[in-house]
């Protein structure tokens, strides 16, 4: 399971041509000459110019001056084993970085990219999930910011990273403080009507599955169970997108137990169109042997359904061979 990193949505520093350093032309001023008796021009050596000092290139990620794609290439360029201690500090600080208003989406793309090359590079990696869990659990970050700190800390955390060569939290203890958070993260009521819930539920169910110990999410996982009924049943008052990563994540978990209410979802009109389409589409993993016949029905007729129930229908067919 992997959620686009909207993310919020997954995202050295500075590409060749991308940024022009202005410096004066001046041409040098012709030695005066006069007509009646002309001078030998003394031979002159012209006073070096001042050494260009190359900005920091993380200095220039806060510019909004410059389009966030330059800043985005900039900070792919970046090479964490020249950086400087201050420069790793400002990174660092740049998380919670407050954007000029008008430029907010930008800054957002910037931030994400920055998240990804601390964790892909590793930069300051004792820093990196104390950083992140801040700021998941300030309530007064922005949402789209603490979505994506979900989303890194999660992929951070995941040792499956190493199969492509990443690094990953090595702190067992850490490991287990970010499960805890996000456990906690996804039953906030104050952020219901949000998109994190959901983001935070999909990036848990990645983690189960890229090698994060079971002993570690499994009890979180089980304690969620009376808020994954609520949801996917309508009681609990959440955003449409968090109803959905619910339904998805039993079906990805196989928690059979909710299989009845995924069931009844799927077969009545008066579900939600969205909701009724993943309803349909979690049968495929979650559903048993007496759904086949319902799905074939949808899968004949002539809905915005059928293409779901085809694949679910496929999906859950093999299952039953087995």
């Amino acid at each position: 399971m992997n959620k686009p990193i909207i993310l919020v949505a997954s995202l050295s520093l500075i590409g060749a041509g991308s940024l022009v350093y202005w410096q004066s032309q001046r041409p040098e001023p012709t030695p005066q000459e006069t007509i009646t008796q002309p001078v030998v021009k003394p031979a002159t050596t012209r006073a070096p110019r001042p050494a260009t000092q190359t900005p920091s290139l993380v200095s220039r990620i806060t510019d909004s001056s410059l389009r966030y794609e330059v800043r985005v290439d900039a900070l792919r360029r970046l090479d964490a084993k020249s950086l400087t201690p201050q420069e790793i500090d400002t990174l660092y600080t740049l998380l919670n970085h407050t954007p000029k208003a008008g430029h907010e989406e930008s800054w957002w793309v910037v931030v994400n990219e920055i998240m990804e090359q601390m964790r892909k590079q590793a930069i300051a990696p004792e820093r990196y999930t104390p950083a992140m869990l801040a700021i998941i659990r300030d309530e007064n970050a922005p949402e789209v910011l603490r979505d994506y700190a979900i989303q890194h800390l999660g992929q951070w955390v995941t040792p499956r990273g190493a199969e492509q060569g990443y690094p990953s939290e090595e702190n067992p203890q850490l490991v287990q403080e970010t499960a805890r958070t996000l456990g906690r993260t996804i039953t906030d009521a104050t952020i219901a009507h949000t998109s994190i819930p959901g983001t935070t539920l999909m990036v848990m169910v990645d983690m189960l599955h890229g090698g994060v110990p079971e002993p570690i999410l499994t009890p979180i996982l089980t304690s969620l169970q009376p808020w994954f009924q609520n949801t996917i049943s309508g009681v609990n008052n959440t955003a449409k997108i968090t109803r959905i990563s619910a339904i998805n994540a039993i079906a990805m978990l196989d928690l059979q137990e909710h299989s009845p209410s995924i069931r009844k979802l799927a077969e009545s009109d008066q579900t939600d169109p969205s909701i009724r389409l993943n309803s349909i589409a979690a049968l495929g993993r979650i559903g048993q042997a007496k759904d086949l016949d319902f799905l074939q029905s949808i899968a004949s007729g002539d809905t915005k359904y059928r293409h779901a129930a085809k694949a679910a229908l496929t999906k859950l067919s093999k299952k039953n061979q087995l």
